[in-house]
C-alpha cells in the first residue's frame, strides 16, 4: 500500500478493544486516526494515557471524517453493531465487527440477537472471518469476526470434517475461557471473590457460539454437526481452551493420519501451531493456555485411541479470539500479509 490506512475504533473501552487499540497502533500499515467515543462519560485517555494525537471523536464527527476506504472496526455490543455498521458502510468505510451481529443469516440470528436486519444489508456480501478457512478478499466491505469461542472450537473441528474422518452425529465441545471473556461489566458474579477459585459452567443450550460453529461448518464443509457445546468460566484473567470428543469413522485411525488433516488444513497459517497430544518428549507444550497469552497464535494438541478422537485448542481469547484475528481480516481486506502487524507483538 502506497500510505497507510486511516482506521478508527468504536468500543476501545472494553478488553478487546483495549488490545485492538495497541495492535493498531503497532502495525505499520495503520494510522489510528480517532477512537469513537459512545459513553461520554468516558475519556481515552484515562484508559490510553500512552496515546498521544489521537482524537476522541463522537460518532457523527467520524461519519464526516470518513474517507473512501478507511476502516471502522466496532468493537461494541451486537445492537450496536447492528445500527452504526450501516452507517459506515454508507460513509464509505470498510467495516470490521468484532460483535455478534452479523455472523448469522437473518433467519437464524433472531433466536440469538432479538434485532431487527438493517435495511438494505445483503448477508450474502458478508465476510465471516474464521482465518484460514473463510478469508476475507480485497473486495469485502464488512467482515464479521467470529466469537472467541467459535473460533478454538472451528480451529479444532472444520480439519476433522473436511478429511471426513469423524461421525458428526456426536460432536462434544467443552470449553472454558477466562474472564475476560465475558465483557468488561460491573455485575456481581464477575467480581473477584466470585471468581477466585471457582469454577463454573454456564450458558448451557444457550450459548450463542454454538449455532455459529454449527452453521459455519455446514457452510464451509457441507456437514451437519450434532454439536454438545458447554462452556465454563475458569479464574483467570485471559485465555481459552476447548476440548473436543468424537468418534472417528474408523477404529484404525492413527494420529499420523490425524495430524496430517490439521497440517494439510494449516499449512499457509502462520498462527496455528499442531502437535500429537503426546510424545516421547512428554504431554505437548500447545495444550497449555499460557503458551499463547498475549499472542496471536492457537495451539492444537490432538491424539486417538480406538475410534476415539481428543483434540484440544488454546488461544487467547482477546487475541487470537477477537483483536488479533481482527487484524489478520483486516490485512486481508486491504491486501497484506496476514502476519503483517502481529508477529512482533509482545505479550500484553
Amino acid at each position: 500500500m502506497a500510505s497507510q490506512t486511516a482506521v478508527y475504533i468504536v468500543g476501545a473501552r472494553g478488553y478487546s478493544g483495549q488490545v485492538l487499540v495497541q495492535l493498531c497502533q503497532r502495525h505499520p500499515e495503520i494510522k489510528l486516526a480517532g477512537l469513537c467515543v459512545t459513553d461520554a462519560s468516558w475519556s481515552p485517555s484515562e484508559t490510553f494515557p500512552f496515546l498521544s494525537g489521537v482524537p476522541a471523536l463522537d460518532v457523527d464527527s467520524v461519519l464526516n471524517t470518513l474517507s473512501k476506504d478507511d476502516c471502522v472496526f466496532l468493537a461494541t455490543p451486537a445492537g450496536a453493531s447492528n445500527s452504526l455498521a450501516p452507517k459506515f458502510l454508507d460513509a464509505g468505510a470498510k467495516v470490521i465487527d468484532l460483535s455478534g451481529a452479523f455472523r448469522l443469516p437473518p433467519d437464524e440470528r433472531g433466536s440469538w440477537y432479538p434485532l431487527d436486519w438493517p435495511a438494505d444489508l445483503d448477508f450474502s456480501s458478508i465476510a465471516f472471518g474464521i482465518q484460514p478457512f473463510d478469508s476475507p478478499s480485497q473486495q469485502t466491505r464488512l467482515v464479521s469476526n467470529p466469537g472467541c469461542y467459535a473460533t478454538a472450537s472451528m480451529l479444532a473441528l472444520i480439519p476433522l470434517l473436511k478429511a471426513s474422518l469423524i461421525e458428526t452425529d456426536w460432536v462434544v465441545v467443552d470449553a472454558k475461557s477466562g474472564v475476560t471473556g465475558a465483557g468488561r461489566k460491573a455485575t456481581e458474579s464477575l467480581l473477584f471473590s466470585e471468581v477466585d477459585e471457582d469454577f463454573r459452567a454456564y450458558r448451557v443450550f444457550k450459548h450463542q457460539h454454538q449455532p455459529e460453529i454449527e452453521y459455519t461448518c455446514q457452510r464451509l464443509t457441507g456437514q451437519e454437526v450434532s454439536l454438545q457445546f458447554t462452556t465454563h468460566l475458569v479464574p483467570m484473567k485471559q485465555g481459552l481452551q476447548v476440548s473436543l470428543y468424537a468418534k472417528s469413522k474408523s477404529t484404525s485411525l492413527d494420529i499420523d493420519t490425524l495430524l496430517k488433516a490439521y497440517q494439510d488444513a494449516f499449512e499457509q497459517d502462520p498462527f496455528v501451531r499442531v502437535e500429537a497430544f503426546e510424545s516421547d518428549q512428554g504431554e505437548s507444550v500447545l495444550a497449555k493456555t499460557a503458551m499463547v497469552k498475549g499472542s496471536p497464535y492457537a495451539g492444537i494438541a490432538c491424539a486417538v485411541s480406538k475410534g476415539q478422537v481428543f483434540v484440544s485448542c488454546v488461544i487467547d481469547n482477546l487475541w487470537k479470539g477477537a483483536a488479533s484475528q481482527a487484524i489478520q481480516n483486516f490485512n486481508a481486506i486491504y491486501g497484506l500479509d496476514s502476519w503483517s502487524g502481529l508477529v512482533e507483538v509482545g505479550d500484553s
